[in-house]
């Protein structure tokens, strides 16, 4: 299961920041973005994150996501496809030279701290 080094990666994501912004107070909740192409299953990752956060700055935060679709970029007619499965083809015009515009994503985006 590599949402356990996912989540030691968030704490001590979270860790660091507070430490060179010289906060020293508790992480109420905590925010990230997951791609559909991540192969992070969110609940196993908030799951780990609430066992590992124990004795931790975030030991009372919530750990909040966002789930971030698979949009693909048609590189023949320049549409943009929400994509539900692995088949990676146009929603438009049926081509199948796209890109991945969105859907990778596994990004730490905020954190809020008590005052």
């Amino acid at each position: 299961m590599h949402e356990a080094s996912i989540a030691q990666a968030i704490l001590d994501t979270v860790e660091d920041h507070c430490r060179a912004a010289g906060i020293e107070s508790a992480v109420s909740r905590v925010h990230v973005r997951i791609g559909a192409l991540s192969a992070v299953v969110p609940d196993s990752l908030e799951f780990t994150f609430s066992v590992m956060k124990a004795e931790t700055r975030c030991s009372d935060a919530s750990l909040e996501w966002e789930e971030v679709p698979l949009v693909v970029t048609c590189q023949e007619c320049g549409a943009s496809t929400n994509l539900d499965g692995p088949v990676f083809v146009c929603g438009s015009c049926g081509a199948h030279n796209v890109k991945i515009a969105s859907g990778r994503e596994l990004e730490l985006t905020s954190f809020d701290v008590r005052e």
